[in-house]
């Protein structure tokens, strides 16, 4: 009789913690979405893309998927959704943004 109960307490809890396990990861996502004009910045051949936002916030853009070209938005309004990969440093050194999807 004990071992049933064991058996029955492990079939509820297994499928409990997978749930929940889900839900934590899909709230960690942290997927942002970042808007405003796509700008070069740095010296040949070290340059690099920017985007600054509306709060004035500079993110130095980074693909995440190696197929998307960002350089055909340069100049253009963009809306990019993605993560923030690492904090700005101060002055010159922006916070990195890894693109996963452009909105436009």
């Amino acid at each position: 009789m004990k071992q049933k109960a064991n058996l029955n307490k492990r079939f509820i809890l297994t499928p409990l913690i997978f749930i929940v396990a889900l839900f934590i990861m899909g709230q960690s996502s942290g997927l942002l979405i970042i808007e405003g004009t796509l700008v070069t910045r740095g010296n040949t051949p070290k340059h690099y893309l920017t985007l600054t936002d509306k709060d004035n916030q500079t993110y130095r853009l980074n693909a995440a998927d190696s197929s998307a070209d960002l350089y055909q938005y340069l100049g253009q309004e963009v809306r990019l959704s993605g993560k923030v990969v690492s904090k700005a440093l101060g002055p010159g050194f922006p916070a990195l943004f890894e693109v996963h999807e452009v909105i436009r």
